[in-house]
C-alpha cells in the first residue's frame, strides 16, 4: 500500500522508497516505474506505456510484468556494463546522464548546433 504522504514529496519517494525496493528486487514493478518517468518526463507516460505493451503483442503480458523484465535486464545488463565499478546507483544514473548529456554537446558542437544550416 502507498504512503500517500511519501508520494507526495515524489523525490523523497523515489530516493527512499524505490531505491530500496531496486536494490532489494533488481526489478521494479509499474507503479514505480511509473513513478520514474513521470518525474522525469510526465508528458512521456503515454507513449513510453504503449510502446512497452506493442513489442511483442503475441505475449499478452500486463504492464507489471513489462516493466519488472525491463527494469531487471537494464539492472543486469546495460547499467552494469556502461558505467565504472563502485558507484552507487544514484551516481551511475547520474553517470549515464551526464555521459548522454556530453556526448549531445560534442555532436552539436560538431555540427556547429546547425546554425549553417539556416
Amino acid at each position: 500500500m502507498i504512503d500517500y504522504l511519501k508520494y507526495f514529496d515524489r523525490e523523497s519517494y523515489l530516493f527512499e522508497d524505490v531505491h530500496s525496493r531496486f536494490h532489494a528486487d533488481h526489478s521494479l514493478g509499474a507503479f514505480d516505474f511509473f513513478s520514474i518517468v513521470i518525474w522525469k518526463a510526465n508528458r512521456a507516460k503515454s507513449k513510453i506505456a504503449r510502446r512497452l505493451l506493442k513489442k511483442d503483442l503475441k505475449e499478452k503480458q500486463e504492464l507489471e510484468a513489462r516493466c519488472r523484465a525491463l527494469t531487471d535486464s537494464l539492472y543486469k545488463a546495460k547499467v552494469s556494463r556502461l558505467v565504472p565499478t563502485g558507484l552507487n546507483l544514484r551516481d551511475k544514473d547520474r553517470y549515464l546522464y551526464g555521459r548522454s548529456n556530453a556526448l549531445q554537446l560534442e555532436e552539436d558542437i560538431q555540427r556547429s548546433f546547425n546554425v549553417l544550416d539556416k
